[in-house]
């Protein structure tokens, strides 16, 4: 293979308030931060005092249920956690993947001081947003996206304007709602899970810009034998902040075609004529892209003679 390449509401200035049906953790560190709670920068066990986190009940490092790479952060029932950072910036970035449990309670309004953006995981309207007077108030709208596997959520701060973007999967939901309070600078962000289940976290980035470009998964050399159809379906270590298209690049063999959503590769009929071939992958957003490279061999299947010889 070849590689190219939030809660009972608390503090105030907060950029990003994620209610979860209520375990807390916090985390004090400059902005921008990107983290995918790996080791040996994390440790599996209790988040609290780690690289800055600041954590209440059960808020720990685990290894059982992760997205990418091997560790990822569960906040249990009734537990919170709490990012403590800060940037005079006037658009801050808030990007994570997540897997919450929903709960059927909308936060009480007005909200406490402080309060920016705010959104929850709401049983039967999923994903919901406040969409905020400015005042502690605002009316809550729902994208009607229930979260049941891993979703990247992105959030685009806009201090100046008080107002805030949201993006699923890389795809915008909701654009210029209203912060709940007017703020002027982010300083933290808190997340929680309440008494429905626990929040799973994943692949972190706060800062200035969406940084997440999409990273393929390595991909080994392969072998089809001549005039089979041939399929690969690749996958992506990290997803990006948006949408991303997939690619062949260089000089692929003819009649080779890649799905640009899926990225999933089909060739109807595979021929030896100028194997071995490298078959270049891209994968691209507007955050960046990333290209993986592996060999693919097409074989002639190679007809056996008996021969007998009689005296």
């Amino acid at each position: 293979m070849i590689k190219n390449r939030l809660m009972h509401l608390s503090n105030i200035a907060l950029c990003v308030v994620l209610f979860f049906a209520a375990a807390q953790i916090s985390f004090a560190a400059p902005c921008p931060v990107t983290t995918g709670f790996e080791s040996p920068d994390y440790l599996l066990g209790d988040l609290d005092g780690q690289q800055g986190w600041l954590a209440t009940d059960t808020v720990n490092v685990q290894n059982s249920t992760v997205l990418f790479g091997s560790q990822a952060v569960e906040i249990t029932s009734n537990s919170q956690t709490v990012y403590e950072s800060g940037s005079s910036s006037e658009v801050i970035w808030f990007e994570v993947q997540c897997l919450p449990t929903a709960g059927t309670e909308y936060p009480e309004l007005p909200m406490e001081a402080g309060a920016s953006c705010v959104l929850f995981f709401h049983a039967t309207g999923g994903i919901t947003c406040l969409d905020g007077d400015g005042d502690g108030s605002g009316n809550w709208y729902s994208t009607g996206i229930m979260v049941t596997e891993w979703t990247r959520l992105a959030i685009r701060q806009d201090f100046a304007a008080h107002t805030w973007d949201l993006y699923v999967n890389g795809v915008e939901k909701f654009s210029g709602l209203g912060n709940a309070y007017n703020t002027t600078a982010f300083e933290n962000m808190e997340f929680n899970a309440g008494s429905a289940g626990p929040m799973l976290l994943d692949e972190m980035h706060i800062g200035t810009d969406a940084a997440i470009p999409p990273i393929i998964t390595a991909i080994s050399d392969d072998t089809t034998m001549q005039g089979d159809p041939y399929s690969l379906s690749p996958s992506l270590s990290q997803m990006s902040t948006f949408d991303a298209t997939w690619s062949l690049q260089g000089s692929p063999p003819a009649g080779m075609t890649i799905n640009p959503t899926t990225g999933q590769i089909d060739w109807d009929s595979a021929t030896a004529a100028d194997s071995p071939y490298t078959i270049t992958l891209r994968c691209s957003s507007s955050t960046g892209f990333d290209e993986e490279s592996y060999i693919l061999n097409v074989v002639i299947e190679s007809t056996a003679i008996t021969q007998w010889t009689l005296y």
